[in-house]
């Protein structure tokens, strides 16, 4: 399928004479820049005496700059991590700005525009894949949208300010981004009972895996085996250093390598879909969410079976944790968190701030509620300071939204639920996947409640 649309995608740029392969022209080939601002001028010859006549640009070229505008900002909101509903609101607002009526259904690889009004009743397909979240390319949009709203720039400037930031650098630089990984996933450790040995441990081998994200990057190829190789290598190096370390715990070693890459927010944001009657988007980010627990379970297990044939593991024994260990791994890991979600520097503190606030919550609720009501609790503080913080300061609820959350979000346990599968343990993995659901639930329950306490931004 994937060599299928390689190869139309290839004959319809042949013979697109310059159309983009939605059909749309592009905007330079249809419209001057100028034009639509009104400062074109025609010379008029009237008794051998010249005068200029501001040209007015003509409803067929509006419409497709129009068009090429919305598309394009569909395709942003989507890449760099806009949910489906507020993707689909934000488009709406414009559209009717623009008093150009237009129907969008957004999905996590395609995003269709119905524009009904426009010539031949014109329907825009764009093909996307999901992209990871970039928090300081969404607020960068998020501006844009608002400019535009409120008439301080027109549509062509729009779509040159989103052209713009495509190809903006991040505030952080790669051995910054590789050096996240492992301070994320040491980090973690001590949340799930690991020593002063598995932190440092897991740090090491997270390092390993945003370097081979970073390699994933560069190859397209390796990047869709990436989430195998770093499993297997994780698991690998886990039972190896356990070896090496007498007393290491290798699954908790192995757990917290990964859990950046584990879908718990995937799963999450599914829901929070699903809830809202995006059916389809709902449905097909479960799915996805599915397949990268298969993935990695594919991965540990191939991994650590390899790793025990060629070592024999020692018993864990893991050492009493340090109160000062479980603090320090506290107050680094939200800005480690902030870091691999590539907030702006000067927005760091804050998203610390929403991680702080929804730990503490998350861990009162589960003290009062249990663990599987408790992560409400937490999901309503983030959601209501994270709507508090938009309404003010007029940026996306992601922002702080979507880092605090992964605090909460369930991603351990269906990974663990997984790897029961793959042991035959049946019941374990039964009760672990209904508890991740159940927890999913709570979340989302916290954020609409939230949403009826503190309205979100209207746009």
């Amino acid at each position: 399928m994937i060599k299928i649309e390689a190869s139309l995608q290839q004959l319809a740029d042949s013979n697109s004479n310059g159309k983009q392969p939605n059909g749309l022209m592009q905007p330079v080939d249809v419209v001057d820049n100028t034009m639509l601002r009104g400062e074109n001028n025609i010379d008029v010859s009237n008794n051998n005496s010249k005068r200029n006549v501001p040209a007015q640009p003509d409803s067929k070229s509006r419409q497709t700059a129009i068009e090429f505008f919305i598309a394009k900002l569909a395709e942003s909101l989507h890449q760099y991590g806009t949910p489906s509903h507020e993707l689909e609101d934000i488009l709406q607002s414009c559209s009717e700005k623009l008093s150009v009526p237009a129907a969008f259904f957004s999905t996590p690889t395609a995003i269709f525009i119905s524009f009904p009004e426009s010539e031949k009743d014109r329907t825009v397909l764009r093909r996307v894949t999901p992209g990871e979240i970039d928090l300081e390319k969404l607020v960068a949009v998020n501006k844009v949208v608002a400019s535009f709203l409120d008439d301080k720039i027109d549509t062509v400037s729009a779509t040159e300010k989103l052209d713009s930031i495509a190809t903006q650098k991040s505030s952080f630089s790669n051995s910054v981004y590789v050096l996240a990984f492992a301070v994320a996933s040491g980090a973690v450790v001590s949340f799930f009972g690991g020593g002063v040995n598995e932190v440092f441990v897991t740090g090491l081998i997270g390092l390993l895996v945003g370097c081979l994200e970073l390699i994933a990057r560069w190859s397209p190829n390796f990047g869709r085996a990436y989430s195998a190789v770093a499993a297997i290598s994780a698991a690998f190096l886990a039972v190896v250093a356990s070896k090496l370390i007498p007393g290491l715990s290798s699954q908790i070693v192995t757990l917290g390598s990964l859990i950046v890459l584990v879908p718990g927010l995937s799963v999450t944001m599914a829901v929070s879909e699903l809830s809202r009657q995006h059916l389809a988007s709902g449905t097909s980010r479960f799915m996805g969410a599915i397949l990268q627990f298969l993935i990695l379970a594919f991965g540990v297990s191939f991994g650590r079976n390899v790793a025990v044939q060629l070592f024999e593991p020692a018993a864990a024994n893991v050492l009493a944790q340090p109160q000062w260990l479980f603090w320090a791994c506290l107050s680094i890991s939200p800005i480690s968190f902030a870091v691999l979600f590539r907030t702006r520097k000067k927005d760091v503190l804050l998203v610390a701030l929403t991680c702080i606030i929804g730990f503490f919550c998350g861990k009162l609720g589960r003290e009062v509620l249990g663990n599987e009501l408790g992560p409400a609790l937490g999901s309503f503080s983030i959601a209501v300071f994270s709507n508090f913080v938009s309404r003010f300061f007029r940026q996306p609820p992601e922002l702080t939204l979507v880092p605090g959350l992964m605090f909460l979000v369930p991603g351990s346990i269906g990974f663990l639920g997984l790897q029961s599968f793959v042991q035959h343990q049946t019941l374990e993995g039964i009760q672990a996947a209904f508890t991740v659901l159940f927890v999913s639930s709570a979340l989302v329950s916290g954020l609409l409640l939230a949403n009826v306490f503190v309205a979100p931004r209207k746009w």
